[in-house]
């Protein structure tokens, strides 16, 4: 059977055909060659996502050259199907592909954000780790139910390390949370954080792939962007030539506007994680060259729209309005979820080794695009209860977070715009483990990172008045039966998790 799903067709059929491809795989269709999943980080933020959208469709039997092979996109979301809740959850996801792909650009596949339609839409196209296992266990129990093992040759994007590695397992493999017996074998990397020595070196991977770790772009799909041009998988030609000369039987134009949609949904995650390419310390030359790449290809794809179509002359491409539809849409969508979600909305942990007893000690980091007061007032339904009442229900809200997810140390880090308009970020970090050398270890981190980070004592700048009742229910520095924890704002507004986090696990991997 076929499984070439290459990007002569537009992304909604790719996202179509590839999860059909998964789910014909592990049904035992016979194939040529096994699919490649490409597996983003356990965030799943828009540019995990997107990474992994955006490498799979141009990559897909494409890679390796002698012989490609199917790609297919894996969401990182292992307690959240495709569907409904996918949008619920990342409706700054679903919104820029909506605005990639039926905005000004294409009238084929049309579709509209709204509970009837999108859930079926999503379900169709989009494959979570939750889908994968219930693909998995429905194929084990029409054969009897016997669990079995399941290998995947797999890619990561935006990420460098599986976070389970079994004892006496070849190099490369490891496993997610909530995948028992589902093991991934790295064959490949792109990613944008500092380097856990996980993927193997790159002579040691199979011809043809990558291992690209390079901390500094702002987003990993600029560094994806710039891979795919180097590598000729996403060509600077316009995209009639190119299909031209591979001998494409699609109209002429519909290429380009393929790449068009394409380049607007890579677009999405690069302003978002650099704030439209104003965030200062984060933006470099990758994400100005990415942008810049993408902008032409947007530009391309309605110039070819306008051309096809003489009702759309009026069509133009708007960055600004792009970014603040999908910048509006994360911000907004924290309003409907529990205290819980919005912590486990954009997460990730890690298992440090202590080097001196050899226990494990586990980190967990949430990031927030709200403000710590924000969270204070959204964890409190009781519209008389005080400011210190609400803030002792966002104390056991995390500590609840932190238990069910066995951590021993939790920060939180928000990043947030304040009434003057003016980009901000806060840090809290707790030891919810209350043994001695762990509350040492965060106190430690908080003096050796005080300089680095900026922190200074914190201040609730759009409401002050606030300020005093919640410092003085978060802030806790006597290593007390509850833990020490401290709450601090961060000037050092170039350091994002991608910079903190190493930080606190250096510190911890000393105890």
């Amino acid at each position: 059977m076929s499984t070439d799903t290459s990007s002569r067709v537009g992304l909604l059929e790719f996202l179509r055909r590839s999860r059909a491809v998964q789910a014909q795989y592990i049904a035992g269709h016979a194939f040529s060659s096994a699919p490649i999943q490409v597996l983003g980080n356990t965030s799943a933020d828009l540019d995990s996502i997107i990474s992994a959208i955006i490498y799979s469709y141009f990559a897909n039997g494409r890679v390796p050259s002698q012989k490609g092979r199917p790609h297919v996109p894996l969401i990182n979301l292992i307690d959240v199907p495709s569907g409904s809740e996918l949008r619920r959850l990342r409706p700054e996801f679903v919104t820029a592909l909506w605005w990639a792909t039926n905005k000004g650009i294409s009238e084929s596949e049309s579709w509209q954000i709204d509970d009837h339609q999108t859930a079926g839409f999503l379900r169709e196209r989009l494959l979570t780790t939750m889908d994968l296992k219930s693909q998995l266990r429905e194929h084990e129990r029409a054969e009897g139910g016997r669990p079995k093992e399941w290998n995947f040759d797999t890619t990561l994007v935006d990420w460098n390390a599986l976070p389970l590695r079994p004892n006496g397992t070849k190099p490369g493999r490891g496993s997610v949370e909530n995948l028992p017996d589902v093991y991934f074998d790295v064959i490949a990397c792109i990613d944008h954080h500092v380097d856990e020595d996980f993927v193997p070196p790159v002579d040691s991977l199979p011809a043809d792939n990558l291992r690209i770790v390079q901390p500094g772009p702002g987003s990993c799909t600029s560094l994806i962007v710039r891979e795919l041009r180097s590598r000729r998988l996403w060509s600077d030609t316009p995209a009639t030539d190119l299909y031209e000369a591979v001998g494409s039987v699609q109209p002429e134009g519909v290429a380009a506007i393929y790449e068009a949609q394409a380049a607007k949904l890579a677009l999405a995650a690069i302003l978002i994680d650099t704030t439209n390419l104003t965030a200062e310390g984060k933006v470099t030359d990758v994400d100005r060259d990415a942008v810049a790449f993408l902008e032409a290809k947007i530009e391309h794809g309605y110039s070819i729209h306008r051309s096809l179509h003489t009702a759309a002359q009026h069509v133009q491409w708007d960055r600004k309005a792009f970014f603040d539809a999908v910048q509006s849409a994360k911000q907004n969508s924290l309003d409907f979820l529990t205290t819980e979600e919005i912590l486990g909305r954009d997460y990730k942990d890690w298992a440090e080794t202590s080097s001196t007893s050899g226990a494990t000690i586990r980190l967990g980091m949430c990031s927030v695009v709200k403000p710590i007061s924000w969270l204070v007032n959204k964890a409190s339904t009781d519209a008389g209860s005080t400011i210190q009442a609400q803030a002792k229900q966002l104390l056991s809200d995390i500590q609840d977070f932190s238990q069910t997810r066995e951590l021993d140390v939790v920060a939180i880090m928000t990043a947030f715009v304040g009434s003057n308009g003016e980009f901000q970020r806060e840090l809290l970090v707790w030891s919810v483990n209350t043994e001695g050398t762990v509350q040492s270890t965060v106190k430690q981190f908080a003096e050796q990172a005080s300089k680095e980070l900026g922190l200074q004592d914190w201040t609730d700048s759009d409401n002050p008045s606030v300020t005093e009742d919640i410092r003085s229910v978060l802030n806790d520095n006597t290593s007390s039966t509850t833990g020490w924890r401290h709450l601090w704002r961060q000037k050092d507004l170039a350091k994002s998790r991608k910079q903190v986090a190493p930080l606190l696990r250096k510190s911890i991997a000393k105890i």
